[in-house]
């Protein structure tokens, strides 16, 4: 069965329409992907500072200390 100029151009369209939604969609997933980075990224920050913190409280740690065996 063929289909008219009429056809072929409704089905263009309508792809075009779901392709349009599925950007949108896509496009709202990464935003909120984006959020959940940068606030992960903030929270990484305050860990890594205050782990810096308590080492330069404590003088350093074990990773500092030489092994007993050298």
């Amino acid at each position: 069965m063929e289909r008219t100029y009429e056809d072929r151009i409704i089905k263009l369209e309508s792809d075009v329409a779901l392709n349009l939604k599925v950007i949108d969609d896509l496009n709202d997933v990464i935003a909120a992907q984006q959020k959940q980075i940068d606030m992960l990224e903030r929270r990484l920050d305050l860990v890594v500072s205050k782990l810096a913190s308590i080492d330069m409280e404590s003088g350093g740690g074990p990773a500092d200390e030489v092994p007993p065996h050298y």
